[in-house]
């Protein structure tokens, strides 16, 4: 082997020189080498950048405007885009992408828009409709109510009844008060109608209040058995029974009232008076008329109707008038 200390100093420079030529050109290469690394790294980068922005848009996490501008800068300021081929190319793949998308978005949008009035406008066509047909349901069934009233007892399962909540639900929905308040009064109309027809039909002579020269017994005891009537299932007699029976509660408490106010007049009348001149005055007043009010008064007081004390004081002082021997010899 040839001992490097025995070679010739012109060789060992040429050796040293090539070393450091070939050190030169690794070192250069292995720039080179980065160089293009980090190139590729960057238009890596560039282009993931460029590709996303199109489903960006999509997403709503950019805006059409923002991934323009984005592409735009990156076209005109990235050293790394201007220099690439395939940068600019994908950049204007992204730009098409991002107009395609743009575009289908505002056509959507425009689309969505006129669906959108569409459902409204026909909403508001229905909500007319419903109006004009709860409407004129309603005027028919008030010209109903006000010319032949009922066509059977209003109780809660009956037609009328099930008409009229429906039409008053509907007039609320509508907004219709109007017509709501006009069914309302139409319908209480007609039902007072109905009643009174039937209390002037079965009882019309209490019906119209105390009258001394009426007999009122047998109606009276009418009256009084329907108050000891119970209607406790849910059948249809048994509901048009309990409303009958309300019906009569009325009118007892009606007549009951004009008898009362027929004793309170009589006694303001002799009260203060001395007894003596409290029977004579009883007597013009007629017995007959007298006895009446004091049996009607008796047959109220012992059916347990709910008068007040001062009103059954008042009956007893009657009564005992009417019981003088001169009364009753009359």
């Amino acid at each position: 082997m040839l001992n490097t200390l025995d070679t010739p100093i012109f060789e060992n420079y040429k050796l040293i020189s090539n070393v450091n030529r070939y050190r030169n050109i690794i070192t250069t290469q292995l720039a080179a080498i980065e160089a293009r690394t980090q190139r590729a790294e960057q238009i890596w980068k560039t282009k993931n950048i460029i590709n996303q922005l199109p489903q960006q848009v999509i997403k709503g996490t950019h805006s059409p405007q923002i991934a323009f501008d984005t592409l735009n800068r990156i076209k005109t300021k990235s050293q790394v885009a201007i220099s690439s081929i395939l940068l600019l190319r994908a950049i204007d793949r992204s730009t098409r992408k991002v107009e395609k998308i743009t575009k289908e978005q505002e056509e959507t949008s425009l689309r969505l828009k006129q669906e959108q009035y569409e459902r409204e406008q026909a909403l508001q066509r229905q909500a007319e409709q419903n109006k004009r047909r709860v409407s004129n349901e309603v005027h028919i069934f008030i010209n109903q109510l006000n010319t032949t009233g009922f066509t059977e007892m209003p109780i809660s399962s009956s037609y009328d009844e099930i008409k009229f909540r429906r039409l008053q639900h509907e007039c609320n929905q509508q907004e219709l008060h109007e017509l709501r308040f006009n069914i309302e009064q139409a319908y209480s109309q007609a039902y007072t109608n109905l009643k009174d027809t039937y209390l002037l039909t079965h009882f019309p002579l209490t019906s119209s209040g105390w009258n001394a020269n009426t007999n009122f017994t047998t109606e009276l005891n009418k009256l009084f058995g329907w108050q000891r009537n119970v209607f406790y299932t849910k059948s249809v007699a048994d509901k048009q029974g309990a409303m009958k029976k309300s019906w009569c509660a009325e009118l007892l408490t009606y007549f009951i009232h004009t008898v009362l106010y027929e004793l309170d007049e009589l006694y303001q009348e002799l009260h203060g008076e001395p007894h003596i001149d409290q029977v004579i005055q009883v007597k013009k007043y007629g017995g007959t008329h007298a006895r009446r009010l004091t049996y009607i008064l008796k047959m109220i007081i012992n059916q347990g109707s709910l008068i007040t004390s001062d009103d059954k004081a008042k009956a007893n002082w009657l009564k005992k008038l009417v019981l003088q021997k001169s009364l009753v010899n009359r």
